[in-house]
């Protein structure tokens, strides 16, 4: 009887082992499953990733070289592509398999390329509002019909390979660069607009290099051109999107934009300005491009007709200073002060230097009675004259300046 117990016992102690045994065995089978499962699934989506990659690359390799092939034969493969002739490296992109859209964007980046580094030697400020024109050039001056001419370039060169739709934006920064100079139009549309403006640049360009015609006769046509082109941009815009364009891209705009950047308008100065310079431009008789004298006092009559409304944008001081910065015989000289942070009447000071010792070196070439030696004194003593009298409004950093940048009358005032 004592050693039932005890057989009780080691029964007990043996089945509670074996049960325990038996849970850590089930756990780790458990487990094992566990892992076995999750092994099981990540090769299964593995094989179905590379199931997906193996048909994709299937289907890409009818239209393009394979991925893997490119990147180890790159060179190579771009050597037998590449040409100077972009026309001829259009032609062996397409038929290396590469799609339309990929295409014209390699075309588009070489062209720019091709461009960019003159017009950047032109260093625009790219943040600029529409409503003012770059520091760097203003309306008129050499610089900006430098820079025109190159950008006329490389929009030709675009169109010439890509078709009509060449100068549309292609992304979004695009998109927003030219919404900034022809205002909040779709992307086709700055397309369509672009391309008209080239057309009858080339058209304009024709009729000026035809020496056959009068002046007369080809300005005649000029200005025919000019109406044909407003009809179709009419067609081509809404009333609303052509007066914002005007608001940018108007030769009213390039004006009005050049006295805004001088007299650091706002944008709501801007607009109130604008019909206002359109009156103004509209009341200049026509005169000869290149008489920029004739044309600043024509301006400048006009723009005194509405001294009340301009007054009322601008107040008293703001009205003299828009009449100097519409001065067109004084584009170097508004420039350089306002880049110096001087007054504009500080180029209306320069102007009249320049006429005022230009009179008087003509007074003493015309001088028959002066010796050589007289002569050359004389001028030398009117130029020194000059100097120090620039000097005294600009000073000595601005003297210097002016020589390089649009004071070539102080060398010229010298010669006999």
């Amino acid at each position: 009887l004592q050693a039932k117990p005890n057989n009780i016992e080691r029964f007990a102690m043996n089945l509670l082992r074996s049960k325990t045994l038996l849970l850590v065995l089930s756990l780790a089978t458990n487990l094992l499953l566990c892992i076995a499962l999750l092994t099981s699934f990540s090769t299964t989506v593995t094989n179905l990733q590379s199931s997906a990659a193996s048909i994709t690359s299937s289907t890409s390799q009818s239209r393009a070289p394979a991925s893997g092939s490119l990147g180890a034969n790159k060179s190579s493969l771009w050597t037998g592509l590449s040409s100077p002739d972009l026309a001829a490296l259009m032609k062996n992109l397409h038929a290396a398999g590469f799609s339309p859209e990929v295409t014209r964007k390699i075309i588009r980046e070489l062209v720019q390329d091709k461009y960019m580094p003159r017009l950047l030697a032109f260093d625009p400020d790219k943040e600029t509002p529409y409503w003012q024109s770059s520091s760097v050039y203003f309306v008129g001056s050499r610089r900006e019909q430098e820079h025109r001419k190159i950008e006329q370039a490389m929009a030709e060169e675009l169109h010439a390979l890509l078709g009509t739709d060449a100068l549309a934006p292609d992304d979004d920064a695009n998109l927003a660069f030219f919404q900034c100079i022809y205002g909040e139009l779709p992307a086709y549309k700055i397309g369509k607009l672009r391309s008209l403006e080239n057309a009858y640049a080339e058209k304009r360009r024709a009729v000026n290099s035809d020496s056959t015609s009068a002046n007369s006769t080809r300005g005649d046509r000029i200005t025919t051109l000019e109406q044909q082109m407003r009809r179709d941009m009419e067609t081509l815009l809404t009333k609303e999107e052509l007066y914002e364009y005007d608001l940018r891209s108007s030769s009213t705009a390039r004006q009005l934009r050049q006295t805004s950047h001088l007299l650091a308008l706002d944008e709501k100065a801007y607009r109130r300005l604008f019909p206002i310079q359109q009156t103004i431009e509209s009341e200049i008789p026509p005169i000869a491009t290149s008489d920029y004298e004739a044309t600043a006092r024509a301006r400048i009559a006009a723009a005194q007709k509405h001294e009340s409304e301009i007054k009322a944008v601008l107040g008293e001081i703001g009205f003299y200073d828009f009449l100097q910065a519409q001065r067109t015989d004084a584009i170097a000289e508004n420039c350089l002060v306002r880049r110096l942070e001087l007054p504009l009447s500080a180029a209306a000071q320069l102007v009249d230097a320049k006429r005022l010792f230009a009179d008087r070196s003509q007074s003493i070439r015309s001088n028959k009675q002066l010796t050589s030696e007289q002569m050359f004194s004389l001028l030398a003593e009117n130029t020194t004259a000059a100097n120090q009298y620039v000097s005294s409004v600009l000073g000595d950093r601005g003297l210097h300046a002016y020589n390089e940048h649009g004071g070539d009358w102080l060398q010229s005032i010298a010669q006999p």
